[in-house]
């Protein structure tokens, strides 16, 4: 098994419940309605309280109940079939009842040699995770000293 370098860090595993904040409104819905599709092969259908309890910091039957009453019209997942507009209440519930992860549990502040944000030096020199747009400017970045682009001059005094 391999250990971290640095012990005090607490990465998050697969195996953890995600956050709620790591989700938009289409994302969850996504994951919904797989639930969903699932139980139209033969799965279970969740109850909303159970599906609930699966994310990070609403494991609590309390804490469960009070997300359900905000969609009460809810009891199993497959009733968002008839309102999938409801899931973002179910989404905007959770993430008020929940606390956002800590950016330390997803890895270590990079050091930032760009005088920018670290993550900027990681997407502007990623060919393949860049965006577009990104792609066409990291052609002037050099991998040596991933510098990332010259932020646009939008006309403010930051």
């Amino acid at each position: 098994m391999y250990k971290s370098s640095v012990e005090r860090i607490k990465k998050y595993v697969p195996s953890q419940p995600t956050s709620a904040h790591w989700y938009s409104p289409e994302s969850l819905k996504v994951l919904v309605f797989s639930h969903i599709a699932e139980a139209e092969r033969g799965g279970r259908d969740l109850p909303l309280g159970e599906f609930v309890r699966q994310f990070q910091g609403l494991a609590r039957t309390a804490t469960a109940k009070e997300v359900c009453k905000e969609v009460p019209t809810i009891k199993h997942l497959s009733d968002f079939r008839e309102k999938p507009e409801h899931v973002r209440f179910l989404l905007s519930a959770m993430r008020a009842l929940s606390k956002p992860p800590k950016a330390a549990a997803l890895s270590r502040k990079l050091p930032n040699r760009s005088g920018g944000a670290p993550w900027r030096c990681w997407w502007a020199c990623s060919p393949i995770l860049a965006p577009t747009a990104a792609r066409r400017r990291a052609a002037s970045v050099t991998r040596a000293s991933c510098a990332p682009p010259a932020p646009p001059s939008w006309g403010c005094s930051r």
